[in-house]
């Protein structure tokens, strides 16, 4: 197993594992794997940290992050806003969230997070392998990224139906920052 930087030939099977991952409960995984792919791009090509755990030349887990993630995820949606509203209408039990969301988006933003802080936007590990240590290990490795740019600390949010998940966090040193109507924001400090 090794982790290494997201380079432009991966946003495709990171495209595929994300749908596999995460099923109809993610509104982003009923996206077209060409869709996908865009988004994938736009991501990594902002976002500074961009992680795959590849074991046996397969990509089986992925961390995207850095600072303002919002800001990629709103021009990705505004670039692809036709084919979005025709993934909405084709996954109407997305429609309410969305538009909830897009209304506390641009009133208050989407969670406690700091401008100018480090945020994960996606984290996720191939379900067959879950709780193997695969997302502690990538976690490790960001954490060191981090420290050697002298970055000591982090946020990211997570769904609030994720029990596994934030039991994961709440074991490995977060702070819970702050929740909304349906995701908890946490924050880790880290130590040299």
């Amino acid at each position: 197993m090794i982790i290494r930087e997201i380079e432009n030939s991966d946003t495709v099977a990171l495209a595929y594992l994300h749908k596999k991952i995460f099923g109809k409960t993610h509104f982003t995984a009923t996206f077209s794997i060409e869709l996908l792919n865009k988004y994938f791009r736009e991501l990594t090509s902002h976002l500074k940290y961009n992680f795959v755990v590849v074991d046996d030349n397969r990509i089986i887990g992925y961390l995207i992050a850095g600072i303002n993630p919002d800001v990629p995820v709103k021009f990705f949606f505004k670039n692809n806003l036709l084919s979005i509203i025709i993934v909405l209408i084709k996954n109407p039990s997305f429609l309410v969230e969305k538009l909830f969301e897009s209304f506390s988006f641009f009133s208050k933003g989407k969670t406690n997070f700091h401008k100018n802080e480090i945020s994960v936007y996606l984290i996720a590990v191939d379900t067959c392998i879950q709780n193997k240590g695969v997302g502690k290990s990538l976690l490790n490795y960001f954490e060191q990224k981090l420290i050697q740019n002298k970055v000591f600390r982090y946020t990211l949010a997570v769904r609030i139906d994720n029990y596994a998940t934030i039991n994961f966090y709440n074991k490995n040193n977060f702070i819970e920052i702050g929740r909304d109507f349906k995701t908890i924001s946490y924050m880790k400090k880290l130590r040299l």
